[in-house]
């Protein structure tokens, strides 16, 4: 029997792993007629979301329900169509966003897995995980912001 961790593992050969996320993505955002998980607007989903609001990194129009959907709590059916983040700072900020919230045991072959794939640039277009470029990153006038951010998230 497979566990739910096996995906990562890659046991039955990248195809199927791959297509093992793309359904996990699709339940997470094809809205259900009942709701998975009730949490305070002041939780700490919420509260990083509106820092990465106030700040920049991601679109003033995203709604805090697609936004949860990364931390895999799946839309209800009032909320659909999905609406992929719109992340609005370069993609070393959003490859050390996504290091920092996800344990890498969740992340393979260069952080190529399903959370990704709902966001796109400020141009609409999907991004990936960038390879690493700790100077540009460090350069970046955002970095210690997002890193302030994140810092306080994961305590």
């Amino acid at each position: 029997m497979m566990e739910t961790n096996d995906i990562f593992q890659n046991p039955h050969g990248r195809a199927e792993a791959f297509f093992d996320m793309r359904d996990y993505i699709y339940f997470l955002t094809k809205g259900h007629n009942f709701s998975f998980a009730q949490l305070p607007m002041n939780d700490k989903t919420a509260i990083l979301f509106e820092e990465l609001k106030e700040y920049g990194f991601i679109s003033n129009d995203t709604q805090i329900e697609h936004f949860r959907v990364i931390f895999g709590i799946p839309l209800h059916r009032s909320k659909v169509p999905f609406k992929p983040i719109k992340w609005e700072k370069n993609q070393q900020l959003f490859r050390f966003f996504i290091y920092s919230l996800f344990p890498k045991e969740t992340l393979w072959n260069d952080g190529l897995f399903g959370i990704p794939c709902l966001f796109v640039n400020e141009h609409g277009e999907p991004l990936y995980i960038p390879k690493s470029d700790k100077k540009r990153l460090e350069q970046s006038s955002d970095y210690d912001t997002l890193n302030t951010i994140l810092t306080n998230f994961n305590k």
